[in-house]
């Protein structure tokens, strides 16, 4: 009957209340971009970023309740540790992109 993976249960959990929040912040965050909102912009991608964050941790074992709170610092330095070579750190603009 419970033949199904611990690890699909990580993956709805992690999809249903990290990604699926972040992708609705990401998309008021270009909204609130394109229509001149600022502090909204920034209030949004902030919390895209802390939650697709959250899933890459969670997703790798790695505990995301453990004093993070909102701390974007903290939540860096975790990613870098769990990730290492792995990490996309910087994106570079290619010459045909204007």
């Amino acid at each position: 009957m419970f033949d199904t993976g611990f690890n699909h249960f990580k993956s709805v959990f992690a999809h249903n209340f990290f990604v699926e929040p972040a992708d609705r912040n990401y998309f008021l965050a270009r909204f609130s971009k394109a229509f001149g909102m600022p502090e909204e912009f920034w209030w949004h991608a902030l919390q895209a970023v802390e939650k697709y964050l959250k899933a890459g941790l969670f997703l790798n074992g790695r505990s995301v309740k453990k004093g993070f709170g909102h701390t974007m610092e903290e939540l860096w330095d975790e990613q870098k540790n769990t990730f290492a070579e792995l990490l996309v750190d910087r994106l570079e603009k290619t010459s045909w992109v204007k």
